[in-house]
């Protein structure tokens, strides 16, 4: 039976796409560049040798001022570049692509392949390495200072809080590695559609394959979930706190008990749809989508993969709920 109980989907990362107001974008670009230029300023001093301890007068170590400035340069220009320039452009393109479809929403908010979906792990390994480098720029002067030359009078629980984040960037590792062998062992799964795009109402069904054979699982299980994002603010100590919560709208199991998927070969599998507003919205707030994660358990590293699902309400319905 199907699960309709709205709830907190914990460890969901947000998919919502850059639909706000132009203010936001502008507000990004405003904040992004003065990081980018105090990046470009620590940049020319350490050229020039410029940068010493305040305590001795000596020169810090060269690699110092260095990754100093790669911090900054870089959040600068994610910030400004991908949150601003990007969202601004994001906006533009999506308001086009709704003047020519206004009843055909999945033409216009996310770039669907109509065949099907890919998931393939190597896909966030550019990702994953862009954070290890972040994090090893911003940790690498708080552990020079910390335990390479510490001040006699260093407290302890700073070397546990500094040695705590340095433990967060080793899982950051293990993680690509983890993503390496599943690449290297499953390849990239894909999910072919019956149908295109899935009405609610109707009956959404598919077949999952990958590039290198799945193999021999004990049990294989799929989970069709429809998920709302909203935005929460919290406030404590005087500081303001505004985060992205994803929640759990809809969702449906199907499992199938022992089996194979051979090289070349697809599983079928199928979900009946609810009816009501439960329609896909990318790329206005507050973002709603669908996905289906498939799991299996099969020998050494277990079989995962999650597929975005073009789940739509029909023309007519869209019309309907506008108009509410």
């Amino acid at each position: 039976m199907a699960d309709t109980e709205r709830k907190p989907l914990l460890g969901q990362t947000p998919r919502g796409t850059s639909g706000g107001s132009g203010c936001a974008g502008a507000f990004f670009i405003a904040f992004g560049l003065p990081f980018m230029a105090a990046g470009a300023v620590v940049l020319v001093l350490a050229a020039r040798g410029g940068l010493r301890t305040t305590d001795t007068g000596e020169p810090v170590p060269t690699w110092l001022p260095f990754s100093l400035a790669l911090l900054f340069l870089g959040a600068g220009a994610f910030v400004t570049l991908k949150l601003g320039i990007g969202s601004l452009v994001d906006r533009s393109r999506l308001k086009a692509r709704r003047a020519l479809h206004p009843d055909e929403p999945w033409r216009a908010d996310h770039a669907w392949d109509p065949a099907g979906a890919t998931h393939n792990p190597g896909s966030s390994l550019p990702g994953q390495l862009a954070v290890t480098v972040f994090m090893a720029a911003l940790l690498a002067p708080f552990n020079y200072f910390t335990f390479y030359e510490p001040r006699p009078d260093m407290p302890t629980w700073a070397k546990f809080l500094v040695g705590f984040f340095d433990l967060i960037l080793v899982l950051v590792v293990v993680g690509i590695v983890m993503t390496l062998v599943q690449q290297a062992k499953y390849g990239r799964a894909r999910l072919a559609y019956q149908s295109f795009p899935f009405f609610l109402g109707d009956r959404l069904s598919a077949r999952i394959g990958s590039s290198r054979p799945i193999g021999q699982f004990k049990k294989m299980t799929f989970t069709l979930r429809c998920i709302e994002e909203r935005t929460e603010t919290t406030r404590s100590g005087g500081k303001t706190t505004i985060r992205t919560v994803c929640d759990h709208l809809w969702s449906d199991e199907v499992s199938v008990e022992g089996g194979a998927v051979r090289e070349g070969n697809e599983l079928p599998v199928s979900f009946e749809l609810p009816s009501g507003d439960y329609g896909t919205r990318l790329a206005e707030p507050p973002a709603r989508y669908w996905e289906l994660v498939v799991v299996a358990d099969t020998p050494g590293l277990d079989f995962s993969a999650k597929f975005l699902m073009p789940v739509y309400a029909r023309g007519r319905e869209i019309g309907a709920q506008a108009l509410e």
